[in-house]
């Protein structure tokens, strides 16, 4: 599948549900990848592909709930709209700290599950697009003196330039310049873009 299309996945255990939700998302011209089992989905996961996750909780083998566990530890980026035909507000609520985007009690209205699946295709655009800025800051950050990565940490730790100066023993002027050219490297607008490229890079 290309990479760069959207994919609905569709993970459930029930043959008619699939079929079902294959034949919606295909008339809605959605590329769409079924999958009757967890460990089926694992092998077929890829982590650049963008799109969502149709989830049912109540499945053999790996549950959609312990899933969501497997899926968080592998950092998945994948929205998961979470079905079941045996729904609770406590499943609901647990399914909801593991981040899952929606949550549709069987039977649903077609039209409710498009909403959600636009707003979970949404929230991955989003998602991917802050994942590439992050990385295009960690490029940049490789371009950086250990001079100039020393005073970026600084000036992220809140400290003025007068008092960095003073710390590492060089004019208050020269840390000026070495801020400067930090903002031009990383093509930061201002000191809370320093603060949050800083952040986003592994210590």
């Amino acid at each position: 599948m290309n990479s760069r299309a959207p994919v609905i996945h569709v993970l459930d255990d029930d043959e008619a549900m699939r079929s079902s939700l294959r034949w919606l998302l295909e008339s809605e011209h959605w590329p769409v990848s079924t999958h009757v089992s967890a460990e089926e989905f694992l092998k077929a996961w890829d982590a650049d592909q963008r799109g969502c996750l149709i989830l049912d909780i109540k499945m053999p083998g790996i549950d959609g709930l312990e899933l969501l566990d497997i899926l968080a530890q592998l950092e998945c980026n994948l929205p998961v709209i979470m079905i079941t035909a045996h729904g609770d507000v406590p499943t609901a609520v647990r399914a909801m700290k593991n981040g899952v985007s929606d949550f549709l009690e069987k039977p649903f209205a077609k039209d409710e599950l498009l909403v959600c699946i636009d707003r979970a295709l949404e929230k991955n655009r989003d998602c991917c697009s802050k994942k590439n800025s992050i990385g295009n800051a960690k490029t940049l950050y490789t371009s950086l003196t250990q001079r100039e990565r020393e005073i970026m940490a600084l000036i992220a730790a809140g400290k003025s330039s007068k008092l960095i100066a003073h710390e590492i023993g060089i004019s208050t002027r020269t840390v000026e310049a070495h801020r400067a050219r930090l903002m031009m490297k990383l093509s930061a607008k201002n000191t809370a873009d320093l603060v949050r490229i800083q952040l986003s890079i592994p210590q």
